[in-house]
């Protein structure tokens, strides 16, 4: 078959929206979660359809061997059936152990392809994926029962299906609970292959989910085994509180559903260790937590926050991270104050110090090629937060807001859910929200450079003054009520 069968395989080096902590200047160690989760960007879109497999139906059914050692997946077909199954991810190949035909035949598997042979319309095929393969750093998460992988890690996709075709998945896993943000009630759930082509959290637990509404969304958390020290009650105050923060950008929270996938991982000295956006049949959010962290830290830390703000925009590439980490890093600081988590003299202390200790990296490459290397994440995250900063102060002083062109640009950002956008594109876009190219030519001037612009004279104007004794606000410079109004508690300032 060529390649215009199925669809290609997800590219790996495209943006995963991460943020992992630093603790004393050190990155989070262990577990191997780096490796782990820069693999889970976007992929390229699937070719068309090409007639064969139009009017055909597929219908795959999750259960779970003995033990939960494995995932059973049986694919019926109605219609003509496909000649081959193809893992849209290389990880799924790895994970997949058997195949059978409809007579318990062995089916060939080859690379990323189970060969079905000559089926005939409603024939059932089965195949298995081996959940031993989890763990930290293997593409799954598993706490005893419990787990969470992507879906396109479990379901193979029909060849020469197009990108709008859809499957249509159920579960019979007694005593668990599956969720994901495209499981909605009973079943049976859809999902089409551009769905498949984005990894996403789908989380096997025993405990069920509960959900909350916020505004105009509907939020939905899984929480895997472990030992929190927090109950569901105080982790639904803890992300409701994250999900209102985030909701002062535009006076309302940027996406209607919100999954979120909360991994307890043991004691350690953060609230929590790490955060990940997934937006593969919809948006979800996992946040490792730490056992040992109370609910008043959870609540003052920044992370939760950091990654649900990147709801606010769409997916980007891999070189534009520093735009899409600058984006989110920025109103991680913002919005905090607004929702009176953080003291705005703090914030401005911590943006202030953040931006000087990245304008002090260089390396010799501008912040596109950094972000494609990801080779320093102070000068991606900071040195983007810097240029968050000059594009927000620049349209408030033409009577704009970096918040309200977002909040006009989102509709954009809605009707385009599965697509991953170029960061110039996003700023064209927010541009025009504008009525004038205002932030783009800023994203030329700031990613090209070598080192970052100095932000002294901009501290200055916006009456932020550094000290022996910490921040103190100058009042009477030109920039004050640009200052103030960036941190006010009013939304879409």
């Amino acid at each position: 078959m060529s390649n215009k069968m199925r669809i290609p395989r997800q590219k790996q080096g495209e943006t995963a929206e991460l943020f992992v902590r630093l603790a004393a200047g050190r990155w989070l160690a262990g577990f191997g979660v780096l490796a782990f989760f820069c693999g889970c960007a976007a992929g390229q879109h699937p070719a068309e359809e090409t007639g064969l497999l139009a009017n055909s139906q597929f219908h795959y059914e999750i259960t779970s061997s003995p033990g939960f050692s494995h995932l059973q997946v049986r694919v019926c077909f109605e219609g003509n059936p496909p000649r081959r199954l193809v893992a849209i991810r290389d990880r799924a190949a790895d994970l997949l152990v058997q195949a059978h035909g409809p007579g318990g035949e062995p089916l060939t598997i080859a690379g990323s392809a189970i060969d079905l042979g000559r089926l005939t319309p409603g024939s059932c095929i089965r195949y298995a994926v081996d959940l031993g393969f989890g763990g930290w750093g293997r593409d799954l998460v598993r706490h005893d029962n419990d787990l969470l992988l992507s879906h396109n890690l479990l379901l193979w996709w029909p060849e020469g299906a197009g990108s709008d075709a859809e499957i249509d998945v159920r579960f019979s896993l007694p005593g668990t609970h599956a969720s994901a943000p495209w499981i909605q009630g009973d079943g049976p759930h859809t999902l089409t292959g551009a769905d498949l082509q984005r990894a996403g959290n789908l989380a096997l637990t025993e405990a069920p989910t509960f959900s909350m509404t916020e505004g105009e969304t509907t939020v939905e958390v899984a929480v895997m085994k472990g030992a929190l020290s927090v109950d569901r009650a105080g982790l639904q105050r803890w992300l409701s509180s994250a999900v209102q923060a985030v909701s002062t950008i535009s006076g309302r929270f940027p996406r209607p559903h919100l999954h979120l996938v909360v991994v307890p991982i043991g004691e350690g000295s953060a609230p929590v260790a790490f955060g990940l956006v997934r937006r593969g049949g919809g948006p979800s959010v996992m946040l490792l937590v730490h056992d040992n962290a109370t609910e008043e830290r959870l609540t003052a830390d920044w992370t939760a926050i950091h990654e649900l703000t990147h709801l606010a925009m769409p997916q980007m590439y891999s070189e534009d991270r520093w735009l899409s980490e600058g984006f989110a890093t920025y109103y991680q600081e913002v919005l905090r104050v607004r929702a009176g988590l953080l003291e705005e003299k703090e914030a401005w202390r911590r943006l202030v110090d953040r931006i000087a200790g990245a304008g002090e990296r260089g390396g010799g490459r501008d912040l596109w090629q950094t972000s494609a290397e990801f080779s320093d994440v102070q000068r991606i995250y900071w040195g983007g937060t810097a240029f968050m900063l000059t594009a927000d102060v620049a349209l408030r002083e033409h009577g704009s807001s970096l918040d309200r062109v977002v909040t006009e640009a989102q509709p954009a950002w809605l009707e385009t859910a599965d697509r991953t956008w170029h960061g110039r594109q996003c700023f064209a876009e927010l541009d025009a929200a504008f009525g004038q190219p205002l932030l783009l030519p800023l994203v030329e001037q700031h990613g090209r450079r070598r080192s970052l612009p100095p932000m002294d004279a901009l501290f200055a104007r916006l009456g932020v003054v550094r000290t022996e004794a910490g921040i103190e606000f100058d009042e009477h410079a030109p920039l004050a009520p640009v200052r103030r109004a960036i941190m006010a508690r009013a939304a879409a300032q």
